[in-house]
């Protein structure tokens, strides 16, 4: 057998660090242009540097290329969590608004 996992497994491994390289820089090369970019890239950053310890787990646990595949799904975790919360004080906001409203007139 020519390809055995071992070696299978490091041609994706390696298909895959090509894939995530040519995507950052694309989209780095794409994004350097907006006057938010160093803003945004520096929270990114902090990001990432807060959560470190987290990232160094998963690449001892599962590998450097899964860790590193992590970190955008985390930060869209961050994102939709603080959405969410957002949505959450705003419908409480609204609807203890509106019961003192209602309490006003009556």
């Amino acid at each position: 057998q020519f390809l055995t996992r071992r070696r299978m497994r490091a041609i994706s491994g390696w298909i895959f660090a090509i894939y995530l390289l040519a995507t950052a820089v694309s989209m780095v090369s794409f994004m350097i242009r907006e006057p938010a970019f160093p803003a945004l890239f520096a929270l990114a950053m902090l990001l990432v540097a807060l959560n470190l310890p987290f990232y160094l787990f998963l690449a001892r646990r599962t590998g450097r290329l899964e860790a590193l595949a992590a970190i955008p799904l985390h930060c869209l975790y961050y994102l939709y969590s603080g959405l969410s919360f957002l949505a959450g004080v705003g419908i409480h906001c609204w609807e203890s608004g509106t019961r003192r409203w209602q309490s006003g007139n009556s």
